[in-house]
């Protein structure tokens, strides 16, 4: 997400020194890099340097396209599918299977890593096995309780503005409910909003820098989602796995926007 270069600083003229500027003396096999002007040998010095956030939000929309991740994103929806088979439980397992795929997404990219170490451990018991589900219904209704208060309180004829505004806030908040479900130790760790309102008021830009590129990702998953079921629903199994992995790429490119912007404003978080 940052890339690195080295520069090369001049001690005796106290200046950097572009690649023109320069000469190497010494032997062939252990030649160094000196100042073309004074011939005092230069420092390298490595400098980090951070893309601007739009310019990673945008790189985000290709990491599915990455081998692993494609690979790990076919097999979560093929396990999710069939998952959806077993009697009674099949649709919250699946669900469940789906979302700690996309909090897994988001952990890796708010720690920098483009990798992702898919975990197939899930014999943890069942309050880890369905924690991520909980945690993101949890995140869901604290995001739009409020909005729901007053539709139920007020009705939609009296109270629509209201029930509008609190639903805006709701949309708001969910980004940043979302990063901290996924980092949360505990199932009801979304159940307190404080640390999602600190974060967005930390970073309010990037955040809604980011808040527009996940709306352009959903609208852009949607999208692709439909073009697939259009021209392959009718195609058994095949079809079927494509219009699920598709279906996928938008809360994967999203889990990985949230993840980018953590990252790169760690300090202030």
């Amino acid at each position: 997400m940052s890339t690195g270069i080295v520069q090369l600083f001049c001690e005796h003229c106290q200046v950097y020194r572009a690649p023109h500027e320069t000469r190497l003396a010494g032997p062939a096999q252990a030649a160094i890099a000196v100042c073309a002007s004074c011939g005092g040998a230069l420092r390298k010095e490595a400098q980090r340097v951070t893309r601007p956030l739009s310019a990673e939000l945008l790189r985000a929309f290709v990491y599915p396209a990455r081998p692993a991740v494609a690979f790990s994103l076919a097999v979560t929806a093929l396990v999710s599918g069939f998952l959806r088979f077993v009697p009674l439980i099949g649709g919250l397992l699946s669900a469940t299977l789906v979302i700690g795929y996309i909090f897994m997404v988001l952990r890796a990219s708010a720690e920098g890593r483009d990798d992702l170490a898919v975990d197939t451990d899930i014999a943890g018991g069942l309050s880890v096995w369905m924690g991520p589900l909980v945690r993101y219904l949890l995140t869901f209704l604290v995001a739009f309780a409020p909005a729901l208060a007053v539709l139920i309180g007020m009705g939609w004829a009296a109270g629509a503005p209201l029930v509008i505004a609190a639903a805006a806030l709701g949309v708001l908040y969910l980004p940043a409910g979302m990063i901290i479900a996924a980092h949360g130790d505990g199932c009801l760790s979304p159940l307190y909003p404080v640390p999602a309102v600190q974060l967005i008021f930390r970073i309010p830009l990037p955040y809604l820098i980011t808040l527009a590129f996940l709306c352009l990702s959903l609208a852009t998953g949607a999208a692709l989602t439909w073009v697939v079921a259009r021209l392959l629903g009718e195609v058994p199994v095949l079809g079927g796995l494509l219009i699920r992995s598709v279906g996928l790429l938008g809360p994967v490119v999203m889990a990985r926007q949230l993840g980018v912007l953590v990252h790169e404003h760690g300090e202030e978080l």
